[in-house]
C-alpha cells in the first residue's frame, strides 16, 4: 500500500510540473481590438481554449494557462 501511495504522489507531482502559465503583453500599436494568437484576433474580454491552453484577453495582454493546471484548481 505504501508503494502505491508513493507512486500516486509521484504521478500527481509530474502532472503538476507539466502545467504552466504564460503572459503576452499587448502592443497597442499592433492591435487595438484584442489579442492575436495563431493569427486569430480575440477581442478584449474574451476567453478561449487553444493548444491545451485556456486563454483570456484584456487590454493589458493575453494570459494563458495549461488546461492541466486549471483542472487542479
Amino acid at each position: 500500500k505504501c508503494f502505491l501511495g508513493i507512486l500516486l504522489a509521484f504521478v500527481i507531482l509530474v502532472t503538476l510540473c507539466d502545467a504552466s502559465c504564460f503572459y503576452v503583453k499587448n502592443d497597442p500599436l499592433k492591435s487595438t481590438k484584442g489579442c492575436i494568437q495563431d493569427g486569430k484576433l480575440h477581442g478584449f474580454g474574451t476567453a478561449w481554449t487553444a493548444n491545451c491552453n485556456r486563454c483570456d484577453c484584456s487590454q493589458n495582454g493575453m494570459h494563458c494557462c495549461s488546461t492541466l493546471l486549471l483542472q487542479r484548481k
